[in-house]
């Protein structure tokens, strides 16, 4: 029941676990809180004072006994374990990756754009834009990081390497390579490997 019956069908079930329970968000604004045999033992009703369109959840994090919550539509939101909203963003964007949450940042990945939030009030720390074609990734842009330096893949296939120390790109080889090609770059991935960033 995680989604709308008859849509998303392709969409992953997002399921947290805390240590204790798990957890899911549905398309009817719930989380889901279930033990550890599964079965359902708590339905927590978001509280909203907007109208937003609620029906795809793609992004599902914890952070400080906390739930980030990010939808297709772009909207992102922080809602406590009483289902209070402490902070929500509307991007108006269509949002296919899930949100990387760190401790001083959550780093959200668009079509062609890059946008860093405080996860503590929403506060948006950078947003950057980056010119690719029309090659779109439907399943979302890769991210990978090494210390300070975060390697993505955006939805349009662009290449970005990002210094978080310093919020600005990082120059390496890889930047002049062209890997757009019309596979959709569909199955492309990231990693890093020891010290070495492998492009697959």
């Amino acid at each position: 029941d995680n989604y709308i019956k008859n849509k998303f069908e392709s969409d992953k079930l997002i399921i947290l676990f805390d240590g204790n329970h798990y957890f899911s968000v549905n398309s009817n604004l719930q989380i889901l809180k279930f033990d550890q045999d599964g079965k359902k033992i708590e339905e927590l009703k978001i509280t909203l004072d907007e109208s937003i369109d609620y029906e795809n959840p793609i992004s599902f994090s914890i952070f400080n006994d906390k739930f980030i919550i990010g939808y297709k539509s772009g909207y992102i939101m922080k809602v406590n374990r009483q289902g209070i909203v402490e902070w929500s963003k509307n991007f108006n964007e269509i949002l296919n990756t899930p949100i990387k949450v760190d401790i001083e940042y959550l780093t959200i990945l668009f079509d062609d754009k890059i946008v860093l939030l405080s996860p503590i009030n929403g506060e948006k720390l950078l947003e950057k834009k980056y010119e690719g074609n029309n090659i779109v990734q439907s399943t979302g842009g890769k991210i990978s990081e090494y210390f300070n330096i975060n390697y993505f893949i955006l939805p349009n296939s662009k290449f970005v390497a990002l210094d978080t120390f310093l919020f600005q790109e990082h120059l390496i080889n890889f930047d002049n390579l062209e890997f757009q090609n019309s596979l959709n770059n569909l199955n492309d991935t990231i990693y890093i490997y020891k010290n070495i960033l492998v492009y697959l």
